[in-house]
């Protein structure tokens, strides 16, 4: 067996010779096959290599489930970074199906030995509770045992514990430190934080030229956040010389991530004609892809272009629609123009109750003009109560409340906002 060992050492070390000669050795196939054949007498390093080289398509054609039986050699061997990329795969569901309680086990073996990235997805399992409870604690405790080590990302989850207060006290100042290690070392995500934390004033003095500073270090990585916020700053004008030209540019590239903040924030920039030609159809066309992903401000300002006609037919039943969509995630706007369109009888039966029940939920949520037009409701009812109970005759109190009546829907009656 050991002279079988050392012939098959020998020539690998030829066929590294033969490779160096032709220039092969750094090429894609030279280190396929000097890494085949050191996997194949039982590396391990070389099979997690392997392993790495079908899971990624580098120089081979991606293959999950090779990848994972070379997981699984160099594994079985006590290799950590091969138990932490299975972790990955079952976490994930490359190759196999997803389950965080196969991925749990295999990122505890190579935590216990100390690697900082299997210490980083245990933390991330306990915080989101995937494959276990959800204990925010335990989770810290990996997190804290990674960063130790230097790792940025768990550096960042632990200032995102201190920043929302997840089993420790919320401390912005405690979480701005921790996103500063991370920040230091290039993570965006951190950066972007710090920027936010600059920007917001919290756990510090706020300054808007340092938030840019962080906000432009993320958003040359391309992150969609820090691009939104470097836009708003810019049309703002805070921290900056207000450049809607700017502006406009950072919102194009987060939009084109996909980020609903910017594209509605583009809507906007196309509906006041800032920087742009005003236009209310490419607003329009913006506005509906923010709304498609949700976002209230969207599908509110949808609906508004819809009940006014500006740069599509006018449409109370689309307007109606979004406005509805908007208001049941609380917006106020939405749901006081939602009370003026059933006073009106807009696109529906007119219907005075309906209205005050959209006035009450605006008014909730702190619209001043449907606490106003409350107000003058509550007045009108008032008075009506104290008419019937004061008039000695029934038809004075039918002739008073006739009146009253067509100031309660003066009352309920408005303009859109």
């Amino acid at each position: 067996m050991k002279k079988t060992m050392i012939w098959i050492l020998a020539i690998i070390v030829m066929l590294a010779t033969s490779l160096a000669i032709y220039d092969l050795s750094m090429s894609d196939k030279g280190e396929l096959i000097i890494t085949e054949l050191k996997a194949k007498i039982g590396n391990a390093a070389a099979q997690n290599n392997l392993g790495n080289m079908y899971a990624t398509g580098e120089g081979v054609e991606q293959n999950y489930e090779t990848a994972k039986g070379w997981y699984e050699k160099s594994a079985k061997q006590g290799y950590a970074a091969a138990q932490n990329n299975l972790g990955i795969m079952y976490a994930n569901g490359e190759g196999v199906e997803q389950n965080y309680e196969t991925a749990k086990g295999w990122y505890e073996k190579a935590a216990e030995q100390g690697l900082a990235d299997a210490q980083v997805g245990l933390g991330y399992l306990y915080a989101k509770g995937k494959g276990v409870g959800q204990n925010y604690e335990t989770a810290r405790g990996w997190y804290e045992k990674a960063a130790k080590q230097g790792h940025a990302y768990a550096q960042n989850s632990l200032g995102d514990m201190y920043y929302y207060g997840e089993s420790v006290n919320q401390n912005y100042e405690t979480a701005r430190g921790w996103y500063k290690k991370s920040a230091a070392q290039g993570n965006a995500t951190a950066q972007f934080k710090l920027g936010y934390l600059y920007d917001t004033g919290k756990g510090v003095e706020q300054n808007y030229e340092t938030a840019i500073y962080f906000y432009e270090k993320a958003a040359e990585q391309g992150l969609a956040d820090a691009q939104v916020g470097l836009g708003y700053l810019y049309a703002k004008g805070k921290g900056v010389g207000q450049n809607y030209e700017t502006a406009r540019g950072w919102y194009e590239k987060a939009a084109k991530q996909g980020h609903a903040y910017a594209q509605n924030s583009l809507g906007d920039m196309y509906y006041y004609g800032e920087s742009v030609n005003q236009n209310y159809e490419t607003a329009r066309g913006w506005y509906k892809k923010s709304a498609a992903q949700g976002n209230a401000t969207a599908q509110f300002k949808l609906g508004y272009l819809y009940d006014t006609g500006k740069g599509v037919e006018q449409n109370y039943e689309t307007a109606i629609y979004f406005y509805e969509k908007a208001a049941e995630q609380g917006l106020a706007d939405a749901q006081y123009n939602l009370g003026i369109i059933y006073a009106n009888g807009e696109g529906v039966a007119q219907n005075y109750e309906t209205a005050k029940g959209w006035y009450e939920k605006a008014a909730k949520h702190g619209n001043k003009d449907a606490q106003d037009r409350l107000k003058e409701i509550k007045e009108q009812e008032t008075l009506a109560a104290d008419i019937c109970k004061n008039a000695p005759d029934p038809k004075e109190c039918h002739d008073g409340l006739d009146i009253l009546g067509r100031l309660f829907e003066k009352a309920l009656t408005a303009e859109h906002q």
